[in-house]
């Protein structure tokens, strides 16, 4: 479907129109998109392949379209409200609601600056975030080395932390609370037969604001907190 205004739309329209149109399943050409907005080629081809390079898009038979891994996996206000929750990222809106993503949905340009300062040193190939998040959600044992080549098994993460420009792995591991800086985890492996139920007194302690906040300082067994909160994981 096309629309007269097309050729006078801002790209943050015009690309609006292109996603939703890759999720309605369309196969869309660059001749008649150029056509369409009145811009080059080029243009529609920088959108394609740059400015909504986060999706995944393919191109068959000379036109472009949406994979069918992606197809139909087009998130909700809920999935949104609910990442924002989970993530906590909601922490840090006054409001963060219907209303407000309404307003900014098809907005390319944000009207906020959320900075965060990166972490201290560049992201380790080895770190695996995806697995490590994977274990936590599906309380799943873990097998790792650190820096020192030491190895361990069947560590339960039980938080991924980030926090003063790190990311920390907080979890249990022969009865002690132990702490991992990110940047030295290697060669994680999931274990798909070992799983582990989680202590609800550790994790208490674990998200703990003076815990957190402290991160940097336990990365060494912590057997006091254990023994204060009386029990360890199965």
């Amino acid at each position: 479907m096309k629309t007269k205004k097309a050729n006078h739309d801002p790209l943050g329209i015009r690309l609006s129109i292109i996603i939703d149109r890759l999720y309605s399943g369309e196969g869309l050409s660059l001749p008649a998109l150029a056509t369409e907005f009145g811009v080059h080629e080029r243009t529609i081809y920088r959108d394609l392949h740059e400015r909504l390079g986060c999706i995944d898009i393919i191109r068959e038979n000379g036109h472009y379209r949406l994979s069918k891994n992606q197809l139909g996996s087009r998130k909700t206000v809920a999935d949104i409200l609910k990442l924002a929750k989970i993530t906590y990222i909601d922490r840090l809106f006054p409001s963060f609601d219907k209303e407000l993503i309404s307003v900014l949905s098809g907005n390319v340009t944000s009207p906020f600056i959320v900075y965060t300062p990166p972490p201290e040193e560049l992201v380790t190939p080895f770190g695996s975030f995806t697995i490590l998040t994977k274990a936590v959600i599906q309380r799943k044992c873990l097998h790792f080395v650190d820096k020192h080549h030491q190895r361990y098994k069947k560590y339960h993460l039980y938080r991924l932390i980030y926090v003063k420009q790190q990311w920390y792995l907080t979890g249990v591991i022969d009865k002690k609370l132990k702490v991992f800086s990110y940047q030295d985890v290697m060669n994680v492996e999931i274990s798909d037969d070992e799983s582990f139920d989680i202590n609800e007194k550790i994790l208490d302690i674990i998200i703990s604001e003076a815990f957190i906040q402290n991160l940097p300082h336990f990365q060494v067994s912590v057997d006091i907190y254990l023994k204060a909160s009386d029990g360890s994981s199965n």
